[in-house]
């Protein structure tokens, strides 16, 4: 029997995860299975065996007696209510416009409401829904912000040339209007000499007539003056407008950055929300593929969290939430990355760190942590978190890293708190 523990825990492991990824359970049973999963070292396998048999056993009834019956008599939709919600989010779809991938699946739902759905699938696809607007309106905000730059490169490019423009055409006006100069000194010249001598006179009015002709060159070369510093003022006044311009699209784009930051944010924490870590682990995730260095994926659990909260309030919780991010963010080098995964949980991505320095990182968050000076009314506490950590080998995804670190760290939970396990 004893030998056969390691087996039987892992196996409770492996059917929980199983009935935790399956689709329409209540919350409240998933609830009961994540405690269940996390808090195994507070029970016996025997005790883990027959609370999860009863958590299949509600799972299995529940399937089979049906969503309509399962809801409390006061939370049930009845036919009218669901039709209008049905309708609505039909009207919602029929509103939005995404060219992406998420457009596509709009439609699919679309289709699927016209088709009719019960209650419980109504209420998915509504989440569903959610999901895809913030994944449209994020990837449409990634689009107009590649525009906006390539706009603003545009005209800086324009600008630029613009500058030159009217650098060299008051060049040429300067230069015009100094040979007209020169030009009216030699017509002035010429028309006193003409006047002075008077041995000239048989040529007198030829010259007259010349000079005259050469005077009205000199009127129209003003007038052409006049018409080419006009359209200089305009060519400035374009300039001036682009310059305006040109600074409102670095404000939007500045704008869309700090949109895009503060979208990447988990509200509370300040640190990365789980959007910001699926892309980050998608790139860390390809560059390992071309380069093979070393990438750790770290899942780090707050030991006995939900005590705090219960004891000291979640006020005091979230506080506690935010210093401990901030903490074990400080420990990280620049090239790494952390997110709140859920809850009390956060995943820490060390990219190119070889085992030396990814479990000294590691080890310093922990000594990080639990050296925290925390005061809930008047009661010094001291909070430790736990580790459950992996590299990425041979064929593996993100996803599946992100799975194995979380075994990881379930096989922490079960030697006690403040603990470091590799898988």
């Amino acid at each position: 029997m004893t030998s056969e523990l390691p087996q039987i825990d892992e196996q409770i492991n492996q059917s929980g995860e199983t009935l935790q990824r399956f689709r329409g359970l209540p919350p409240q049973l998933k609830r009961d299975l994540r405690d269940l999963l996390k808090h195994s070292n507070n029970r016996s396998s025997v005790d883990r065996v027959l609370h999860l048999l009863k958590l299949y056993d509600r799972s299995i009834r529940f399937i089979s007696i049906g969503h309509e019956q399962s809801i409390a008599p006061n939370q049930e939709l009845n036919q009218n209510q669901q039709k209008q919600l049905s309708e609505q989010l039909l009207l919602l779809i029929a509103e939005l416009d995404f060219a992406c991938e998420a457009g596509s699946r709009l439609l699919a739902i679309q289709k699927e409401l016209l088709l009719g759905v019960d209650a419980q699938a109504l209420i998915e696809l509504s989440l569903e829904t959610l999901k895809l607007v913030i994944t449209g309106t994020h990837q449409e905000r990634q689009s107009s912000q590649k525009f906006l730059t390539k706009l603003n490169t545009g005209i800086a490019s324009i600008l630029k040339n613009s500058n030159l423009t009217v650098s060299q055409s008051q060049s040429y006006l300067d230069k015009r209007i100094e040979i007209r100069k020169e030009f009216s000194s030699l017509v002035n010249q010429a028309t006193e000499t003409l006047n002075n001598n008077k041995h000239l006179d048989p040529c007198r009015e030829e010259f007259s007539d010349i000079f005259s002709q050469l005077q009205v060159l000199e009127e129209h070369q003003k007038v052409m003056e006049e018409r080419e510093n006009t359209l200089l003022e305009k060519i400035k006044q374009n300039e001036n407008q682009l310059s305006a311009f040109y600074e409102e699209t670095k404000e939007y784009r500045r704008r869309l950055g700090e949109q895009e930051k503060r979208m990447h944010l988990d509200h509370l924490t300040k640190v990365n929300n789980r959007a910001a870590l699926a892309e980050r682990i998608d790139i860390d995730y390809k560059d390992w593929l071309r380069s093979q260095q070393p990438l750790c994926c770290a899942m780090i659990d707050i030991d006995n969290f939900k005590q705090i909260n219960d004891k000291f309030g979640h006020l005091a919780g979230d506080k506690a939430l935010k210093i401990i991010a901030k903490t074990m963010q400080e420990q990280l080098r620049n090239s790494d990355f952390i997110a709140r995964f859920r809850g009390e949980e956060f995943i820490i991505l060390l990219p190119n760190c070889e085992q030396k320095p990814r479990n000294l990182i590691l080890n310093n968050i922990k000594k990080a942590v639990s050296e925290l000076p925390f005061k809930f009314k008047n009661n010094q506490i001291s909070i430790t978190v736990t580790v459950g950590a992996t590299t990425f080998i041979g064929n593996d995804v993100p996803e599946e890293v992100i799975e194995r670190s979380d075994k990881a760290l379930l096989q922490a939970k079960s030697v006690g708190r403040n603990q470091l396990v590799w898988l």
